[in-house]
């Protein structure tokens, strides 16, 4: 079945990985899923580890490859008790049904995991094979950790006015606007899938459909946010979240929101779908928030709201293509306090939402670069505050973060869906998908503040009044012109990521990976964990880019290409140190 290289291979790897262990508990498929598939060892399918202590791989096969091959390579490559189950069950799309979940119980640091997952990937042929580790997206040391904390901490001199940020993108207006004969003020019947920690009892968390909720963390539908407290995890995150997205409010004419509650949303009547999928924004397994994308698809949500973020994952990817393929309107955050593009917003089918303040000026922590769609009130937003037990269920405060933008744009785009009425959005849509109409007109519609940087923060901030009045039917130029000269999309989504020109990252892998062959299938090959590490620590990253850059792919000299593998040598797998040696 293997060559005596593989062979050899592989032995040397199980013996690494006699110690590996894995957890099964029962599985409970979420409202509207269809059943998951028995797992392709013959056994009932169950939980696969998510605990930071166990390492995961994700496995896309290849043509003509079935499930048991993974299973196959996995008891091999892991040992009897290796754990397979297919990433999104009872899904029926060509592209999802390719991607596995292989768990295993050994933690190992992150330059070991890609080690593993190349040879897993040659070892089997495979597509591909990234580790799905519990990814944080902070630096590790305590002078950072303390950084980022201060830097999403709200300003104890907030607004008193606590519907300042519904005034900045024009709620209100457009809530007075009256819809054409189908449709609806406040978000009527338009859902709002919610990937995030989970809801919480309280006075501002509204219109909650229960019965489609479901936790991905555990898979039960109970998705309720337990408020684990530690550091740079967010108790009562999805429960403030949510309060931006629909609490049921109104607007005073002067100051503040009005009742039942002390928050108002911007589409106070559409429908809140909880899925708890992280305890932390910025901790987190990018195939529990692939999976809760996937689900939002069978859940009959319109638009999906994820104020997170994670590592570049291709099966991420796929899920947000799934999601819009199908009808729905993806935005997620750009990111905070990291200067990069977080995934899922660094890819071309998202929303990426930028945070601005009272005075329309960027959110000093907000991430910035060619990657943002659109910006949205970010900073001292007043939110819904239910964080520690017992529960505070009409307590708020004012907090900062991309996270509350993305709820705003998410709110404007129900509230779109329910002033046209769907009949009339996919009809004016055609061929084309509904996600980039909306893209379209909140892009045009968008409120330019004098001096704007529409590079790095998108095409301006939200209006959601503009947004309502823009007719369906006018004729629109493409958001995004063609590149110039077109890149491969490893370039593209590092560029997205690193807010560095295409060109720049072209260059720089060409020289980084001296490759002289077939660059595009070198750099694809690479691209997953060199995005790992840009993420990881973007400094050493960038600095890895520079070195490499002092060269041309034409001169190629030796001594650049060493420095760019010296500036991040320390994160590689050997594998790849020996590809950029």
């Amino acid at each position: 079945m293997f060559d005596s290289k593989t062979l050899l291979l592989l032995s040397a790897l199980a013996a690494m990985s006699a110690a590996c262990d894995s957890s099964d508990v029962s599985r409970k498929d979420g409202p509207n899923a269809a059943a998951a598939s028995a797992q392709y060892a013959g056994e009932t399918q169950g939980d696969l580890e998510r605990e930071p202590g166990g390492t995961r791989y994700i496995v896309q096969t290849g043509p003509d490859q079935a499930p048991d091959d993974v299973a196959t390579m996995a008891t091999d490559f892991l040992g009897a008790d290796a754990r397979v189950a297919p990433m999104f069950p009872g899904i029926d799309d060509a592209e999802l049904t390719t991607f596995f979940v292989v768990s295993s119980g050994e933690s190992v640091a992150p330059e070991v995991a890609w080690e593993r997952a190349r040879a897993f990937a040659t070892a089997g042929d495979f597509a591909g094979v990234e580790p799905d580790r519990h990814n944080t997206l902070v630096p590790e040391s305590p002078v950072a950790r303390q950084a980022t904390a201060a830097c999403l901490r709200g300003d104890p001199g907030a607004p008193p006015d606590t519907a300042w940020s519904l005034r900045k993108i024009r709620v209100a207006e457009a809530w007075a606007l009256t819809p054409p004969a189908e449709g609806k003020r406040h978000g009527e019947g338009a859902r709002i899938c919610h990937p995030d920690t989970g809801w919480t009892t309280h006075t501002d968390l509204d219109s909650l459909d229960l019965a489609t909720a479901w936790n991905v963390m555990n898979n039960t539908d109970d998705a309720r946010d337990p408020k684990n407290d530690g550091l740079l995890l967010h108790p009562g995150h999805g429960t403030a979240t949510g309060s931006v997205i629909g609490s049921d409010g109104g607007i005073d004419a002067t100051s503040g929101t009005t009742p039942p509650g002390l928050i108002t949303g911007v589409a106070p009547k559409a429908t809140l779908v909880p899925i708890r999928t992280v305890n932390s924004v910025v901790q987190l397994f990018d195939s529990d928030v692939a999976q809760a994308v996937a689900y939002s698809v069978s859940a009959q949500c319109d638009v999906i709201s994820m104020s997170l973020g994670g590592r570049a994952f291709s099966g991420l990817k796929s899920a947000v293509r799934y999601a819009t393929d199908n009808g729905l309107v993806v935005v997620a955050a750009a990111g905070n306090c990291v200067g990069m593009i977080v995934a899922p917003a660094a890819y071309d089918d998202t929303i990426a939402a930028a945070a601005t303040n009272i005075d329309d000026q960027p959110w000093k922590g907000t991430s910035r670069g060619r990657a943002v769609t659109l910006a949205a009130p970010g900073e001292n937003v007043w939110v819904a505050d239910n964080t520690k037990d017992p529960d505070t269920p009409d307590a708020i405060r004012a907090s900062n973060g991309t996270s509350f933008a993305t709820a705003e744009i998410a709110g404007a785009a129900a509230l779109w869906i329910a002033y046209h009425g769907r009949a009339a959005i996919e009809a004016a849509t055609g061929a084309g998908r509904v996600h980039d109409l909306f893209v379209d007109i909140a892009m045009e519609t968008a409120r330019v503040p004098t001096g704007w940087n529409s590079r790095r923060y998108g095409a301006g901030i939200l209006d959601v009044r503009s947004l309502l009045e823009a007719r369906l039917d006018d004729p629109r130029a493409p958001t995004v012109a063609p590149a110039a000269p077109a890149f491969i999309d490893a370039v593209e989504l590092l560029a997205n990521i690193t807010d560095r020109a295409p060109g720049e990252i072209n260059d720089a892998l060409q020289i980084m990976l001296d490759d002289t062959g077939d660059f595009e299938s070198t750099a694809n090959e690479w691209a997953p964990e060199l995005i790992d590490i840009a993420l990881r620590d973007p400094e050493a990253f960038n600095n890895a880019l520079d070195e490499a850059l002092l060269t041309s792919p034409q001169a190629r000299d030796p001594g650049a290409r060493l420095a760019a593998h010296n500036a991040i040598e320390r994160m590689m797998s050997a594998s790849l140190k020996e590809a950029t040696r």
